[in-house]
């Protein structure tokens, strides 16, 4: 009996570890845009052993499968290094592909993009962005793009309305459903961060919903927040969201002093 063509992940792993060999697929030609390869790429497990072909799809899915389809090269990445690997091809050519096994050189059928020597420093990018959102509730411009880029983040044009005033326009962040996991899995490690966010100008933040929610309670309404904006020129369309702004809050010392001069 043929196995199922389509595997998670962590199917995807179990059959890496016991020596099947996997494949990059491109299936779109991929573009660069402001130092950033994008594309359409998937991954195959091919015809092996007297099996059928795998691809790996979402861990979640509704309806019929569908492929789990990477967007840029550095998502590519970023999976190849979950999955263990640590020689990297990336295929550039609609229809080519990259072979990978673990142990063995990569051999490729087209023109192939290698990993570049320094894609760890990238990585730890990505991880201090995680967990500056985490914790803090926001990240400089360039960790911003770099989560959006390695699906971890989706832009958000947020609407914030106030009592009494005209709504205001916020260029904000959201991590995704991966983002949120893969954040709370860098924070059980105790991975330190590399740099303090509070060294991040107020300029050049990029802001989540949380943080304004968060100023409010600190006493400061949302059109007294200073952020990056339009931070994002990307192609993936940023999510449209409104919000009402909850009330600043009083100090209850204060409250007291105006009711006892009254």
């Amino acid at each position: 009996m043929k196995p199922f063509p389509y595997i998670t992940q962590p199917q995807l792993l179990s059959l890496i570890e016991a020596d099947y060999r996997i494949e990059v697929v491109a299936i779109a030609d991929p573009f660069r845009k402001s130092a950033v390869w994008y594309g359409e790429w998937v991954l195959q497990v091919p015809e092996q052993r007297g099996e059928a072909d795998r691809f790996l799809v979402p861990a979640r899915q509704d309806g019929a499968p569908r492929l789990r389809v990477l967007k840029t090269a550095y998502g590519v990445i970023s999976l190849m290094q979950e999955l263990g690997f640590h020689e990297i091809g990336i295929p550039m050519k609609k229809g080519s592909s990259v072979s990978h096994r673990l142990g063995q050189k990569i051999s490729s059928e087209g023109d192939v993009l290698a990993a570049p020597a320094d894609e760890s420093l990238a990585l730890e990018t990505v991880k201090a962005g995680l967990l500056h959102l985490a914790q803090r509730g926001f990240t400089s411009v360039y960790q911003a793009i770099a989560l959006i880029e390695a699906g971890f983040a989706k832009p958000v044009i947020l609407k914030v309305c106030q009592d009494g005033t005209w709504p205001t326009n916020f260029d904000v962040i959201r991590l995704t459903k991966s983002g949120r996991i893969t954040a709370e899995m860098i924070q059980r490690q105790s991975q330190p961060i590399l740099d303090d966010p509070d060294d991040i100008p107020d300029w050049k933040r990029v802001i989540t919903e949380d943080y304004i929610h968060q100023k409010a309670d600190d006493h400061l309404y949302a059109t007294d927040i200073i952020h990056a904006k339009a931070w994002y020129t990307g192609p993936e369309a940023p999510e449209h969201k409104q919000m009402m702004q909850p009330a600043v809050r009083l100090r209850l010392p204060a409250r007291k002093a105006r009711m006892k001069g009254a």
